[in-house]
């Protein structure tokens, strides 16, 4: 995966082995709380890396770890690789 921003939705569904549609419902659902933010064509140009864990930490039950948890850690790994270039 090409590690450059914009994130496409199709990548991180490939990568985490979710459906495009699974992902870019999650990715809305972030957007709307500011944790992502999207380019036009929907991919994620950067992450707030502790909006993001804090938000999986407040989860009243927190997601299964697996292909979900998956698509939260390629989003950190991705903007924490980000910051460092």
């Amino acid at each position: 995966m090409d590690i450059r921003p914009p994130y496409g939705v199709r990548e991180l569904a490939a990568a985490t082995e979710l459906t495009a549609g699974y992902v870019s419902r999650l990715l809305d659902t972030l957007d709307g709380e500011a944790l992502v933010q999207r380019a036009a064509r929907g991919g994620v140009e950067s992450v707030d890396i502790r909006g993001l864990i804090r938000r999986w930490a407040d989860c009243p039950a927190p997601p299964p770890i697996g292909r979900f948890a998956m698509l939260w850690s390629s989003l950190l790994w991705l903007s924490a690789t980000r910051s460092q270039t």
